[in-house]
């Protein structure tokens, strides 16, 4: 079984209802850095769907999302089910 590292940045780290920021970061093999290639990643705040994306040739994968809650601080992760 391979296994798989993601990574996650959020930008701008604050931002008010109804403005947009990004989600974006890598997936890659866990063991050899590897991007891993057409993968589905999605995207959650506060444990909501917000979006999902597809990596591209280097496991890079980016969503600009709505910010749609109230103001305060918030749980946004990316997630990869596996293949």
């Amino acid at each position: 079984m391979a296994y798989a590292s993601i990574s996650i940045n959020v930008s701008p780290a604050t931002v008010s209802v109804g403005g947009l920021y990004t989600v974006s970061g890598y997936l890659v093999d866990a063991t050899s850095s590897v991007g891993l290639t057409s993968r589905t990643v999605n995207v959650f705040c506060d444990a909501v769907q917000t979006a999902s994306d597809v990596t591209d040739a280097s496991g890079f994968y980016t969503s600009a999302i709505n910010a749609y809650v109230a103001t305060g601080t918030h749980i946004i992760k990316s997630v990869f089910n596996g293949d």
